[in-house]
């Protein structure tokens, strides 16, 4: 395996300035280093022509340059004369006699270095961050027997990486990308540039919207509510529990009530099992990873794990139409339509409401669609609530101030043991918030957020990636720019606003609805017990699972029979 810090020379493009003209001549140059950005440009882009009649300032010519030549960043492109002197503004560029060199920041340039794979996997989650460090990069270049991608942990470079609309794409027919052998074209997750797509993401987001979501609390809380019976029970007799596989219960209880509609019973006793449906959900996920490893023709094979993947598909699909057929009919309402944007009023369920929402135009979401959406607004969902629960219990039980500090919250608040929430009360506590946002910026349960360059383009710090290159990055973000201690747990550290300019979210379809469930959970199971750590080993996450899951932690739940009084409240001073 080939890991090297993919860093460009000082001088990335050079320009030709015709003197006397309007005209700038942009060019790449006949350099030929193999760490210069100009043997990554394709041939017809070593020349440009840009008419200077509309541009008024340096910063402007900045923007038509970083169009050019796919530059996110253009504040970074400076302009030399051939003597190396910068040239400050337009006028200095138009005086210029000799050829004018474009060049991005500096930046230190490393060698290219052959490991083994052992130097990014199996821990993937450190191993990115460690290697950003050692070798004093913003982007790894990892090349694993000729699979290429590329991999980065700076911020900014998220940023401009999942930026909507922008240069980089959600195509995922590359092998390289974490999100290929779960990709599909009839479905809002998956390819981007599929035909399914466009009505998928039409119809999806206004169902999961916040004003949409907020409907759903009440058989949020219910949901969670049907976890204490266990809990109590565990409570009593001191036993430890796996806690992945509780909140993958617990995780699978809310998502199908909010998608779905339907109580799974998870929680009716010690013993009860995960729905059918959940299981097929699990091991089909387990299996197409595995046949990920393998070349494409092995899963056309009759025999094996590919035959057991089309079966297990077959039956998770054929669940899920049910509870779609079986949701509408339950569902307490005679229309046959609803606005799309109001569904949540006359529905009890995100699989009714999709079914009956109509848009302006009178267009429904295709059935062909419905089902497949239906599997990842359930599934999708799933996987990440399950994880993102697991890494809030690990956090409660870490770090015993996060836990005090947010009963003390809960208790100003006025928290009852009888209290119904709705989304307004879960979102005025700040703690609360910052707490989930601190958990996902450390223990992210979606590491890998890959997207697919559209065209050559230039990352921040001068780093080139060519057109159809796979760029993951990791969402563990440790930014020492905007915080003390990046790598220390700390949800107050989102008090400060710099800290939150970081692009956590990303503006996820079912981003508000996660937000809510993980909320509501975090808020009814801190106030009703007190959770501690019972692993005897240091704990470990699945490796070859997309989601960053713990495998081995193990906590107890202690019932509360008692709680501190609120904050006494500040007097006012004249």
């Amino acid at each position: 395996m080939f890991i090297s810090n993919y860093i460009v020379d000082e001088t990335v493009n050079r320009s030709l300035l015709k003197h006397g003209s309007r005209v700038i001549t942009v060019g790449t140059g006949s350099v030929t280093s193999e760490r210069s950005l100009n043997t990554c440009l394709l041939s017809s882009q070593r020349t440009r022509y840009i008419s200077l009649e509309n541009i008024t300032d340096l910063e402007a010519l900045k923007s038509r340059v970083g169009e050019e030549f796919g530059v996110v960043q253009p504040s970074e492109i400076t302009f030399h004369a051939g003597d190396g002197t910068q040239l400050h503004c337009l006028g200095d560029v138009s005086r210029c006699r000799s050829t004018i060199d474009i060049r991005i920041a500096k930046i230190p340039i490393h060698s290219p270095l052959a490991c083994s794979r052992d130097e990014l996997y199996p821990n993937l989650f450190g191993n990115v961050d460690r290697l950003c460090a050692r070798y004093g990069a913003k982007v790894i270049k990892t090349d694993n027997m000729g699979m290429v991608a590329y991999y980065s942990n700076d911020p900014v470079i998220a940023r401009h990486v999942l930026q909507e609309g922008g240069v980089f794409s959600k195509r995922t027919p590359d092998p390289g990308d974490p999100l290929h052998f779960v990709s599909d074209s009839e479905a809002l997750f998956g390819d981007g540039d599929s035909p399914a797509f466009g009505p998928s993401h039409h119809f999806i987001p206004p169902c999961v919207a916040p004003k949409a979501v907020r409907y759903y609390t009440p058989s949020v809380q219910r949901s969670v509510e049907k976890a204490f019976y266990i809990l109590d029970a565990m409570s009593d007799g001191s036993l430890a529990f796996n806690v992945y596989q509780y909140m993958f219960k617990l995780a699978g209880q809310i998502v199908w009530k909010t998608v779905f509609g339907a109580d799974l019973g998870h929680f009716n006793s010690i013993e009860a099992k995960s729905y059918k449906t959940i299981q097929h959900l699990s091991e089909y996920l387990a299996l197409k990873q595995r046949l990920s490893l393998r070349p494409p023709w092995y899963a056309n094979l009759p025999f094996g794990d590919p035959r057991r993947m089309r079966e297990v598909r077959h039956l998770l699909w054929a669940g899920v139409d049910e509870a779609i057929e079986q949701c509408c009919t339950d569902a307490c309402t005679d229309e046959k339509e609803s606005p799309l944007y109001k569904g949540a009023l006359h529905t009890n369920c995100l699989a009714a409401d999709l079914q009956k929402a109509v848009d302006g135009k009178g267009n429904r979401l295709p059935r062909e669609h419905l089902v497949n959406n239906c599997v990842v607004l359930f599934g999708a969902g799933f996987v990440t609530l399950s994880t993102l629960l697991s890494w809030c219990v690990y956090a409660l039980c870490r770090y015993n101030s996060v836990q005090d500090r947010l009963l003390k919250e809960l208790l100003d608040h006025g928290v009852t043991e009888d209290k119904a929430w709705t989304m307004d009360e879960l979102n005025d506590m700040p703690y609360l918030d910052w707490f989930v946002k601190e958990t996902q910026r450390i223990y992210s349960p979606s590491l890998q957020t890959a997207r697919v360059a559209q065209r050559d383009v230039v990352l921040p710090g001068g780093v080139m990636i060519s057109e159809g290159s796979v760029v993951i990055p990791t969402l563990s973000h440790q930014d020492s720019v905007n915080r003390d201690s990046p790598v220390r747990f700390d949800p107050e550290s989102w008090e400060n606003k710099a800290a939150r300019t970081l692009p956590q979210s990303r503006g996820c379809a079912g981003f508000s609805r996660t937000l809510l469930e993980v909320k509501m959970a975090m808020a009814l199971l801190v106030y009703r017990y007190e959770f501690s750590h019972a692993t005897v080993e240091p704990v470990v996450y699945d490796a070859e699972l997309l989601a960053v899951r713990p495998v081995n932690f193990y906590a107890r739940t202690k019932r509360r029979t008692c709680w501190p009084g609120p904050s006494p409240k500040k007097e006012d001073s004249f």
